[in-house]
């Protein structure tokens, strides 16, 4: 197999420390592999690990759309997780997925994935109106009805907001 670093590496001293920097050949190489696995894990449910490979994913992003699929993928396995446990400890992972999935809408405002799972940690911190809305829009984005838009908004109809 080829090596996959490029042959000229670069060194440089950082308090007096001397450290090399290799450099992929492949620039898209690690987000693949990162995405790769990140898929696999959480197809595994085992979310935590899931978690941190798409960070990784995150960090080696090479276009705006691909970041925002990596960020709304995060933002469904922090949904997940927050499912896993007590309401009090895992709302820091709700919030977390409101920010993912808010920040990939900034990057691609017609995913559908994103808004859905905005309005799903919006719900899932009590804020029905806005989870409300975001379904509605969802419902204008697509142009037609979705049986798991209709049961999220049926599931907060009645509750009342923060």
């Amino acid at each position: 197999m080829a090596n996959r670093f490029i042959d000229a590496q670069r060194i440089i001293r950082i308090f007096g420390e001397k450290y090399e920097i290799l450099i992929p050949d492949d620039p898209g190489y690690y987000e693949k592999l990162f995405t790769r696995r990140a898929f696999l894990l959480f197809r595994q449910e085992e979310y935590e690990e899931a978690l941190e490979a798409y960070s990784m994913a995150i960090v080696y992003a090479s276009d705006v759309k691909y970041l925002a699929q990596m960020l709304t993928s995060r933002s469904y396995t922090y949904l997940k997780l927050g499912d896993a446990g007590p309401y009090f400890v895992n709302i820091d992972r709700f919030f977390a997925a409101y920010i993912d999935a808010s920040e990939a809408l900034k990057l691609d405002p017609n995913s559908f994935r994103a808004l859905f799972f905005k309005g799903k940690a919006l719900a899932a911190l009590g804020f029905y109106s806005k989870a409300r809305d975001c379904y509605k829009d969802l419902l204008k984005l697509i142009q037609k009805e979705d049986k798991s838009v209709n049961e999220a908004i049926a599931a907060i109809d009645g509750k009342v907001s923060f």
